[in-house]
């Protein structure tokens, strides 16, 4: 997804968020058509009550456990 200048400051209204065992991720949605999606890697540093969603099966979540740096990532695509 590629950032374009844009002449006005997004208004996000937020339409999705979805959690997963060791990440959660949100999409929003601007009155322009701009989209933007962040998806975040549960931080047990940041709250350590994120453990709680960890599953010992997924190998992600392990990684974390151990002390994995946590993935962020924050992109947003605007229409052509």
């Amino acid at each position: 997804m590629g950032a374009e200048p844009v002449s006005h400051q997004h208004s996000w209204r937020r339409v999705r968020h979805l959690d997963g065992c060791h990440y959660y991720t949100s999409h929003y949605l601007c009155d322009c058509g701009a989209v933007r999606v962040t998806r975040d890697e549960r931080d047990t540093r940041e709250d350590e009550y994120s453990s709680l969603w960890f599953l010992a099966e997924c190998e992600r979540c392990m990684e974390l456990a151990d002390g994995a740096e946590p993935l962020h990532s924050d992109e947003v695509e605007v229409p052509a």
